[in-house]
């Protein structure tokens, strides 16, 4: 098939983004993007559009209003957040005090860690290396239980839970004196 430069080659009408294609109602032919001309098929539907058409106008009579819809709701949500930013700045998060921690190794001179507990003083909870930062009780482990904690730099990474809270209940911490220090 050879393509040769025709009357209406590159001209397009102001509808041809909705319907795909430009129609001529003389000579029975439908001129196609690159404006060579084709038979119709015969298969068509009478000259009514078809669905795919149907669907593209709807939606280019559509769209001013879905942009509109789309705009105000963005314009609400930046709203919103901008109101949640301001309160969440005045709140003042109060936290409870988390004990200091100590470095030990242990017999295969893996890294522990030795908290001292803040709720019970002169009490320690050995945590030993579990994979990169976190660190699991070995009490807990012991009882199969796995309480984790996230040490960064010798500091304990501040989370939901007090370093204390939700161990097993046979897990309790150990004095001081009989630690591994």
């Amino acid at each position: 098939m050879e393509l040769r430069p025709g009357p209406h080659w590159g001209v397009y009408s102001p509808t041809s983004w909705i319907f795909g294609r430009e129609r001529s109602g003389e000579g029975g032919e439908e001129k196609g993007y690159r404006g060579e001309g084709r038979r119709k098929r015969k298969g068509r539907r009478g000259k009514g559009q078809t669905p795919f058409e149907k669907t593209n106008l709807t939606m280019a009579l559509l769209l001013p209003f879905l942009v509109t819809y789309f705009m105000t709701c963005w314009a609400i949500l930046s709203y919103l957040t901008a109101l949640i930013s301001i309160y969440v700045q005045n709140l003042a998060v109060i936290m409870e005090e988390i004990g200091s921690l100590t470095v030990a190794r242990t017999k295969f001179f893996n890294t522990l860690y030795v908290y001292n507990c803040v709720r019970s003083p002169g009490h320690v909870l050995e945590f030993s290396r579990r994979k990169g930062a976190l660190f699991h009780c070995c009490g807990c482990k012991r009882n199969r239980k796995s309480r984790c904690i996230k040490v960064i730099n010798g500091a304990i990474v501040p989370s939901a839970k007090h370093p204390e809270d939700d161990h097993h209940p046979r897990c309790q911490p150990v004095d001081q004196s009989g630690s591994m220090l």
